[in-house]
């Protein structure tokens, strides 16, 4: 039996939806508490797995910097008393506790950044440095899995090197997981009045996801557009615009409810001002939903302007709102259409589980990758 090892110093967000959708894959493929997850304590309840699988957490009230020290100890003492033989490790602090710690010694390490942090301060001196630090630790990363062609190009232009890269793009389940057992009726939790446009936003509200641009297109909207925010703050130091009355935050939700709320909304917003790949936008395109999008990194490659969405020029309200003054019914009906038909063509789970096993087997010594017709005969015994 394979045992693998997957580390996250955060959940919220796209690193919970990502292991929803590859770790049920993996316990199919290599069986009952073949995966163990070490990740942060005040955050386990973001993460819904009904799958038989080992779930260790270490202690997150202190710094992010910090948690680097708390990760490192706990795998210390799980590497000492249990076998692993591949680590998979997502975003940046995750990424640099493992291979500082390992460098180079023991299981196999493959590295999800799951969005570059240089990419946030582009050609900057910030940018610069987080790329030499990335590119010194690539030296003991077996693998850097990129989740968009975006993350690739980036990680070259740092010179990272070629050969440690490999693009497994992103995807989800044509369903959501859980959504069998929550159907929530239509009624009043839905925030939108009667004959507004239903606009709506989820994720983080902070600087990347652009939500104060989004707020300052808001004000200058009517009330027949209404916007309703799923998520809240979770970086410090965000400042943002007084909320005005055509907007209802409602917090953070489970991902199957978020689901729900794409089913009643009209269009998704994502005013990002970078974005590695963007899951949001995916499994709005699950559900049929369009989506408008800030024409950044990995949103290029989701979304078809003017067909399953909109792009709009990032960091720019007028054109946020320009694009809301061009969305009627009939465009949000054509669109969400051809959005839906898009993921089925390009973002499925099936696809991205078949190339990750690929990766992994190929770590780990296995003369010849699982091939299409063997991975889905995996999936269908439960082997």
């Amino acid at each position: 039996m394979v045992h693998l090892l997957h580390v996250a110093e955060t959940l919220k967000g796209g690193i919970a939806s990502y292991l929803e959708e590859t770790i049920p894959a993996q316990v199919r493929e290599h069986g009952q508490f073949s995966v163990t997850l070490l990740v942060p304590d005040s955050q386990l309840s973001y993460l819904h797995l009904e799958e038989q699988v080992r779930i260790i957490s270490f202690r997150d009230d202190c710094s992010r910097p910090r948690r680097i020290l708390r990760i490192q100890s706990v795998l210390n003492r799980l590497l000492a008393n249990s076998r692993v033989d591949l680590i998979h490790a997502h975003s940046s602090y995750a990424g640099a506790a493992v291979r500082l710690l390992l460098r180079g010694k023991g299981p196999k390490v493959v590295y999800c950044p799951h969005g570059w942090a240089f990419d946030r301060f582009r050609a900057s001196m910030a940018s610069r440095a987080l790329g030499t630090a990335e590119r010194i630790l690539s030296r003991w990363s077996d693998q850097i899995i990129c989740i968009s062609e975006h993350e690739a190009r980036l990680a070259r232009r740092h010179r990272i090197p070629a050969r440690r890269l490999k693009v497994v793009r992103s995807g989800i389940a044509p369903i959501p997981h859980t959504a069998l057992r929550y159907r929530p009726e239509v009624d009043t939790s839905y925030p939108w009045p009667e004959g507004s446009l239903r606009l709506l936003f989820v994720g983080r509200m902070d600087r990347q996801k652009g939500i104060d641009l989004l707020l300052l297109a808001m004000r200058r909207m009517g009330p027949s557009v209404h916007l309703c925010i799923v998520g809240d703050v979770v970086l410090g130091g965000t400042e943002l615009p007084p909320v005005s009355t055509n907007v209802t935050l409602v917090g953070w939700k489970p991902r199957v409810e978020v689901a729900a709320y794409m089913e009643a909304a009209d269009a998704l917003v994502m005013p990002s001002r970078w974005e590695g790949f963007g899951l949001t936008a995916v499994e709005a395109m699950r559900v049929g939903l369009p989506v408008l999008a800030a024409s950044v990194g990995g949103l290029r490659e989701i979304v078809t302007d003017g067909e399953s969405g909109l792009l709009f020029a990032p960091d720019s309200v007028d054109d946020i709102v320009r694009a809301l003054d061009a969305l009627s019914p009939d465009i949000v009906e054509r669109m969400g259409r051809a959005a839906r038909l898009r993921f089925v063509e390009h973002f499925s789970s099936e696809r991205m589980n078949r190339q990750l096993s690929a990766v992994y087997r190929g770590l780990l010594g296995e003369a010849e990758a699982t091939s299409d017709e063997e991975y889905l005969r995996l999936e269908a015994s439960g082997d």
